[in-house]
């Protein structure tokens, strides 16, 4: 969850194979399009209503960010309508820092329990790997730990067919930009398919905060089952007004839903369409949300709208959060948010 730098698609895509036996997506220069719910048809996505259970286990230890997953938790989830949760984790303050680069077994254990409940509560689960800030700052010197990472979890968790999602890292971000993150994916999902077989789907994002600006630089391997992802809060200074942990202090009393805003939104869903119907993968908004400060009925607004706009153009949705920062869930009162779980579902 990070600030959205916000990019316009302008350009048609064209599929050519190199070396390796990957087949990659690549930018033309010299050509325009326009999205067109005729041309290219979206490839429909294995999620459409999902939320995050941000602040657990991806604090540096479960409960360091007052958040703890219960649960109970995965069975309100389950009962309120949603069918997955993106389930954030640090792995890197649980690993090894040297050769194997073993994860710590406990909270393998912990992470297995949770995604354990899920699956019993009919959630399909989102396993990522979350705030690996040191690969963001030197990509070369993390790139064997964050494969044996994979190829741990991706055993651990086979065989489970749709219901687990792998998402390869979140947020790629500073030096970990697309030159250096095109192959490190491609390794990835090499790894993933090598331990958990073929079955799985694979979750990948472009740099810059991991928003849509970023995937127009992107390519991606030739598979299947991968799916393109990116993340939205704009703009930031409505969602994150109030909010204490961003760089920048923004005023609250902000209000949204200018005709120019509205507008906005949805540009940027038709480009993600047309970006999905080009690239032939299935596209997931996998975070947006609004700081839970921020009036309710402004909230509800915000969400709603953006929840529709991405289910009009085909594109799987996973609100932030559960129940931290951008709660929607008050755990001292066991009880949902009604206009926000209304905007999600009404």
């Amino acid at each position: 969850m990070k600030q959205i730098w916000w990019g316009l698609l302008g350009a048609v895509f064209s599929v050519c194979t190199i070396g390796g036996g990957y087949a990659y997506v690549h930018q033309s220069e010299d050509s325009q399009s326009s999205y067109s719910a005729h041309q290219l048809a979206l490839p429909e996505s294995p999620i459409s209503r999902c939320i995050n259970m941000g602040n657990a286990l991806d604090a540096p230890n479960e409960g360091d960010w007052t958040y703890i997953i219960k649960d109970e938790h995965l069975q309100e989830i389950g009962k309120a309508g949603f069918e997955t949760i993106r389930l954030p984790i640090r792995w890197s303050a649980h690993t090894q820092k040297e050769a194997p680069y073993i994860i710590d077994p406990a909270f393998f254990a912990r992470v297995e329990h949770v995604v354990n409940v899920a699956l019993l509560n009919g959630l399909k689960v989102i396993i990522d790997v979350h705030h690996y800030e040191e690969i963001m700052q030197t990509p070369s010197a993390h790139i064997d730990r964050l494969d044996a990472m994979w190829r741990q979890i991706s055993r651990r968790f086979r065989g489970h067919g749709e219901n687990i999602i792998f998402e390869v890292l979140n947020e790629p971000m500073a030096e970990l930009t697309s030159k250096e993150l095109i192959p490190l994916n491609a390794r990835m999902v090499a790894t993933i398919r090598n331990n958990a077989g073929s079955d799985p789907w694979i979750m990948l994002g472009g740099d810059h905060w991991g928003n849509f600006s970023g995937l127009k630089k992107m390519r991606f391997p030739y598979d299947p089952r991968i799916i393109v992802t990116f993340h939205d809060y704009g703009p930031f200074e409505f969602t994150h007004q109030g909010a204490s942990f961003t760089a920048k202090d923004y005023p609250t009393g902000r209000v949204w839903g200018t005709e120019q805003e509205r507008k906005d939104v949805i540009s940027l869903f038709s480009e993600a369409r047309q970006l999905g119907a080009e690239l032939r993968k299935p596209i997931f908004l996998g975070e947006f949300g609004v700081y839970k400060r921020v009036p309710e009925s402004e909230r509800a607004k915000w969400i709603k709208y953006y929840r529709q706009s991405a289910e009009d153009a085909g594109i799987g949705w996973c609100l932030w959060d559960f129940g931290a920062a951008f709660a929607i869930y008050d755990e001292e009162t066991k009880s949902w948010s009604p206009p926000i779980l209304e905007a999600l579902f009404d």
